[in-house]
């Protein structure tokens, strides 16, 4: 189930009207801003007498039990149970951790916001979704030199 062509196009609607009344550009929502536009995007859906999605962010990746002191941005304290959970097959996340390592040795990924809409994940520069979090291209940006 993609986006509805109704949540679509609100979406749409959303972000175009949130650019002309602040100075952010689409990757600069997705940089800084992305809690506050997911969350400013649900209440445009509910608006539109549409379903709000749910909102992840990277610490979700984390346990709730792991001893991590509250860092999402280090891959090591991600883990592989909780990611499975969120789209993220264990393969897929050992070739993505190492082309991280291998642009920044630390691992570190920013933290990140995005709308799940049972089945997609999708963000501002996102809207078709897509089933495992870390190929939105926020996260692949961090897998380039």
């Amino acid at each position: 189930m993609m986006l509805s062509k109704k949540h679509k196009e609100t979406a749409k609607d959303t972000i175009q009207s949130y650019i002309e009344f602040t100075p952010l550009t689409v990757e600069a929502i997705n940089e800084g801003c992305c809690d506050e536009f997911a969350e400013y995007l649900n209440e445009q859906y509910t608006r539109a007498g549409l379903s709000v999605h749910q909102t992840f962010c990277t610490f979700d990746f984390i346990s709730p039990n792991a001893d991590y002191s509250g860092n999402c941005e280090h891959m090591k304290n991600w883990q592989e149970d909780v990611m499975a959970l969120l789209g993220v097959p264990s393969d897929y996340f050992q070739k993505y951790r190492k082309q991280v390592e291998a642009v920044d040795p630390r691992g570190m990924v920013l933290y990140h916001v995005w709308l799940f809409d049972g089945e997609h994940h999708y963000d501002v520069t996102c809207l078709e979704g897509v089933k495992n979090p870390l190929e939105l291209p926020f996260f692949q940006k961090f897998t380039k030199g």
